[in-house]
């Protein structure tokens, strides 16, 4: 046990009569409100006059002092439109403050805090350290996770040493600090989570789950049993966490697809929807919350169970899943307002403001809505999110109308709380209960993980030497000065009577345990008194916990459930409308419909989003499944939009054929239909999605009968655009050979489309044509290449490579290839796996930053590049790619370590991220990329080259550097590239061209990159000046030249990859043409040497 004192506060703009600490620097609290006319218009104007100011001030700009006006800094709107700041160039200009590691005093006056709240420390080193994950149990005890293994050092050395632990943090005196830390269980590697359970408490430290119990009362484990496994281990930042105790008592993870219960000692899993990155959380409602390191707040508006009814959904459209479960809702508000310059993040300049400030969330992670009772009432409900990279806080309001949900800053364009410590790593939040706010606070000068380690941020790191110390870490407490903090619990010795009067509690913190020791207990002798609380409680938000404890015991009866539906407040209306058709002794599901039919007088939202999902249960009976998709359609006409379209889908398994007829038939939905065509184009979706041919055929008949009545009217059908759109975005439309779907006869609507004048429809009908055929049908269609074998050695890199993606990719692309909707994209049949291997080397190297088609959808997300990771050795990275393009039904050619080790050298120069832009020509970025001819761009330009400009380019570019590598009339060069000296007499205008474009094909002789392993596993490729005196010289195309002991060497290789770049990732079409008749008027042979024949040494 480790006994110490930790206690300090700062507040924020304090109120007459009362005074605040001064703060170690000066940043003046700019006003909550400002005009937005003056912002934008303020933000215009310093963009129009930054050239201008740049000469009048050539001194550095000290960051630190963030100006008053600070609250009208760039709009993310207006910073999208001009090219911000490289990093080098943009540190320059702006001088970087000291981050000296601070003591926990002076950490408190580094913070500037909303008005009328107060920060206070109430734990750090050495009571804890490095906190990355907390909660509290029943008695108020915190029970915190020690992460002493992460990045201890720039290259994460240790990170699978046994060194994290689980402490346990008291307030031993009641001052309100925590004092006393016990270890509760030590020698854990990487911990990612724990949850507490009857008699004990659940570890995750993958791939374990272990419950771990302390039976004498001491809080230190004493029994540790495995229970179950839990994630896999590898990239922290990417691995299941959270264990989260739901409304519905399931235990929730961010980043898994399987929710849990413990259940008579034993681990209970079932599969849900793949969710978030680090934390969760969850509303009075039950709806769950979570984010993404640069997405700060995505929530479900739609139960997972309920979408899970239906396995034909489309992941793509207006009416997909992705428009009712993890969406995004705080999209307007991802601007954040740091009150320091934060230029120790991945991305360097790409992500700052010309001030050096972050622009928006970069590691957003564990968060929180506020279901306390401490703060006013305006912030009850509210999303509180940590920024790690930027040093803050957020507070964003919620604003809904039941059914949708948008985020909003709480302070305009300040943050709830922000440091000017770069070392504030903010990474957990939650409610205590107490009612305050509490966060962990990693305290770190690395936040990045080895994996990503790009050397931009690893300069930054040690140049300003972030790295040391290790081993601090706070736990902070944030309240507001108008209301003193609630009572310490001792819930668990309370009687189970006590905890049901506790499910009425205003802190949810409170209702949440008293739920889940109630559910824990089986108090089966308290039902009565819970089912006059759901059934006739004067707390809303009490009868709707008491609900789900009666569910949770096996208590739930229909009259309680029926008595709830009667209830005035929308939540717990539709709570019993959810649960009603679970409850113990429910009728049949013709009675629960007509006890449900009335309500659809009830116009809320959150009551009409709820009837619809539970009637999709009625709609599976035979009996009332028209009435019940009429109550559907009733509902749908007056709520087209997300999320009532995937409500409806989701209850109508092998019943979206009918449903799409009855609306394209009903008068009411053609009324304000571009409002409504994306829930038809998702039933459509799902028919083709079944399988089932005889049901596809009747769509196909559908929609040509929708596009002859709209014919004969001169009007163009919305319904067969619809259908047709729902064909294409289904599952087996978007891959590369479908195996068509074989119909009775050829249907109608092929024909009518081929015939239209309209291009855009004609054109579909060769799509169709993919996916359908029939008796007859004479249509030649793209068949799948047959695959070469790999030989014993490609086998066994491919299957180490295997094994290296389980550990850095699966976390996001996963073990079936296909991504995470709107976080990772597919890697299964995308052109970009398939294509070139050099150019995904390249962008495995470097990186990619979007927007890029990915299998027809566009990804507007940036990839950082593993190029310079320790990790991702050449013979790593062969085997990984390797093992992506045979997997899958992936049809790539395997990779070699030397091929990778020859673009890692060619691409050396390289420091930010590609584009689509850098790898393809604009013009052909749409089209199939494995097939382009990668010269056709090219060819057009050819005939207005322009030598001059060409001659500029060849030398005067300092990126590339042409005439480093070779010569032009005995000036420049090396032993790198040839001498062009008189190429223009050699060789004609197509072999030039595809020099430049696919060097590769064109290696002259001589100038073959040689890749050279020595016996101790170095690898180095470059092109051979000589091999003299026992050693081999090799030119670096980066310049210079290394040399090598011919006794160190273990293998040599000649590789098949050109140690030039391709010039068209640097240079336009028609600069390329410059370069090609440039290199053309090149005749004077007098000082040349034949192409492949070198200068000797």
């Amino acid at each position: 046990m480790v006994a110490s004192q930790a206690g300090g506060v700062i507040t924020g703009t304090a109120r007459s009569g009362e005074s605040v600490p001064q703060k170690q620097e000066k940043h003046p609290v700019p006003p909550m409100r400002v005009s937005v006319f003056f912002s934008l218009a303020l933000a215009t104007l310093r963009i129009l006059c930054a050239g201008f100011l740049a000469m009048l001030f050539v001194e550095a700009v000290l960051a630190q002092a963030v100006p008053e006006g600070r609250v009208v800094t760039h709009r993310e709107q207006t910073i999208k439109a001009y090219n911000p700041f490289s990093a080098d160039e943009l540190f320059k200009r702006i001088k970087v403050p000291p981050s000296p590691a601070l003591s926990p005093e002076e950490a408190l006056k580094s913070f500037e805090v909303a008005d009328g709240f107060r920060i206070e420390c109430v734990a750090s080193e050495p009571l804890v350290v490095d906190p990355v994950f907390f909660e509290f149990d029943p008695d108020g005890r915190l029970w915190v996770i020690e992460y002493r293994g992460y990045m201890r050092d720039v290259e994460g050395t240790g990170e699978g040493d046994p060194i994290c632990r689980i402490v346990v943090l008291e307030d031993k005196d009641g001052d309100g600090s925590m004092d006393l830390s016990t270890v509760f269980l030590d020698k854990l590697v990487m911990p990612r989570t724990l949850s507490f359970v009857q008699g004990g408490v659940l570890v995750a430290e993958p791939p374990n789950l272990w419950y771990c119990r302390d039976s004498d009362g001491d809080l230190v484990c004493d029994q540790k049993r495995r229970v179950g496994s839990y994630a896999k281990p590898g990239n922290p930042q990417h691995t299941e966490n959270a264990l989260m105790h739901a409304i519905d008592n399931w235990m929730y993870n961010a980043n898994g697809s399987v929710r849990h219960r413990f259940s008579d000692g034993a681990i209970v899993e079932d599969a849900t929807a793949l969710r978030g990155q680090w934390g969760m959380t969850q509303d009075n409602h039950g709806r769950l919350f979570y984010n993404y390191e640069n997405s700060s707040l995505h929530g479900d508006l739609v139960p997972s169970d309920f979408i899970r009814r239906n396995p034909h959904m489309p992941v793509r459209g207006r009416a997909s899943v992705a428009s009712a479960m993890n969406v995004n809702v705080a999209a307007d508000a991802h601007e954040v307002f740091p009150i320091r310059v934060t230029p120790g993040i991945t991305l360097g300049g790409t992500e700052l403001r010309e001030d050096g400030r972050l622009r928006t969330f970069t590691v957003a992670c564990g968060p929180s809505i506020y279901r306390g009772d401490q703060f006013p009432e305006e912030y009850w409900g509210a999303a509180v999110i940590p920024e790690a990279a930027g040093n803050l806080i957020r507070l964003d309001m919620l604003d809904t109308d039941g059914a949708r949900i948008t985020a909003r800053n709480a302070f305009g364009m300040q943050e709830f709380v922000a440091s000017t410590d770069e070392r504030f790593r903010p990474v957990s939040s939650c409610t205590g209960p107490d009612g305050a706010v509490y966060l962990c606070d990693l305290y770190h000068g690395i936040i990045e993980h080895m994996i990503y380690m790009m050397p931009y941020l690893r300069n930054q790191i040690l140049s300003r030497h972030l790295d040391t110390p290790v081993d601090q870490g706070r736990i902070y407490r944030i309240s507001h000065k108008g209301k003193p903090l609630g009572p310490p619990p001792r819930l668990s010795r309370a009687s189970d009577e006590e905890l049901v009067g506790h499910l009425s509690h205003p802190n949810g913190w409170w209702r949440d345990t008293a739920q889940r020791l109630l559910v824990e207990r089986k108090a089966v002798g308290v039902t009565s008194q819970l089912r006059t609380v759901a059934a006739m409680g004067t707390v809303p938000l009490g009868r709707v916990h008491a609900l789900w404890t009666l569910d949770g015991i096996g208590r739930l009866d229909w009259a309680t459930a029926s008595a709830a539906i009667d209830a005035f407040d929308g939540s717990v209306r539709a709570t019993a409308i959810r649960l009603c058709v679970v409850s113990a002794d429910r009728p049949p599901l013709p009675k629960i419909f007509e006890r449900l039919r009335p309500l659809l007088a009830d116009t809320r939202p959150i009551v009409r989003l709820q009837l619809l999902l539970t009637i999709g249960d009625c709609a599976a009976t035979d009996s009332v499944s028209a009435e019940a998709m009429g109550l559907m359609e009733e509902i749908l006409v007056d709520h087209p939009d997300a999320p009532f379209g995937v409500a409806a889908i989701s209850g109508l398994k092998n019943r979206e054929l009918e449903m799409l007829e009855k609306l394209v038939d009903s008068p009411r939905w053609s009324l304000a239909v571009e409002k409504k065509t994306g829930v038809v184009e998702a039933l459509a979706t799902c028919v083709v999605q079944a399988g089932d041919a005889p049901r596809i055929g009747q769509l196909l008949q559908k929609a040509a009968l929708s596009f002859t009545l709209a014919k004969s009217s001169n009007q163009k059908s919305w319904a067969t655009g619809a259908i047709v759109a729902g064909i294409e975005a289904s599952e087996i439309s978007r891959r590369r050979w479908p195996k068509p779907f074989r119909l009775d006869d050829r249907p109608e609507i092929l024909g009518l489309l081929t015939a239209s004048q309209d291009a855009a429809t004609s054109g579909l009908a060769s799509r169709l044509l993919r996916i359908i055929t029939w008796p007859g049908d004479t249509t030649v269609r793209e068949t799948r290449p047959v695959l070469e074998s790999l030989t014993a050695e490609q086998e066994k890199r491919r299957v180490q490579g295997e094994a290296v993606y389980n550990v850095t990719c699966y976390s996001c692309h996963k073990g079936d290839g296909k991504g995470q909707l709107g976080q990772a994209p597919p890697l299964a049949d995308s052109e970009w796996v398939n294509g070139p291997a050099d150019r995904l080397m390249r962008i495995v190297l470097h990186g990619l930053r979007g927007p890029v088609k990915v299998a027809g959808e566009e990804w507007n997300m940036q990839m950082p590049g593993l190029g310079s990771s320790s990790i991702m050795t050449d013979a790593r990275l062969a085997g990984v790619l390797t093992y992506v393009r045979r997997a899958w039904g992936n049809y790539g050619s395997p990779v070699d370590p030397e091929h990778v080790a020859a673009i890692r050298t060619s691409s050396a120069d390289r420091t930010t991220a590609w584009t689509v832009e850098d790898l393809l020509d604009p013009s052909k970025k749409t089209e199939a990329l494995a097939d382009a001819d990668p010269l056709e761009p090219y060819r057009e330009f050819l005939h207005s080259g322009d030598a001059e400009k060409g001659r500029f380019l060849f030398h005067a570019n300092h990126e590339i550097r042409c005439n480093a590598c070779h010569k032009v009339d005995g000036a420049g060069g090396g032993f790198v590239g040839p001498d062009l000296t008189g190429v223009g007499r050699r060789v004609d205008q197509e072999y030039l061209l595809e020099s430049l474009i696919e060097p590769s094909r064109k290696i002259a002789k001589g100038y073959e990159t040689i890749v050279v392993e020595t016996h101790d596993g170095a690898i180095v490729s470059g092109t051979i000046v000589a091999e003299r005196d026992g050693q081999l010289i090799l030119a670096l195309p980066t310049g210079g030249e290394v040399r090598i002991a011919i006794d160190r060497i273990a293998d040599r290789v000649a590789s098949s990859v050109s140690s030039m770049p391709p010039m068209g990732q640097a240079f336009t079409p028609g600069q390329i043409a410059d370069i090609v008749a440039y290199l053309r008027s090149l005749t004077d042979e007098s000082t040349s040497k034949p192409v492949g024949q070198k200068d000797q040494p």
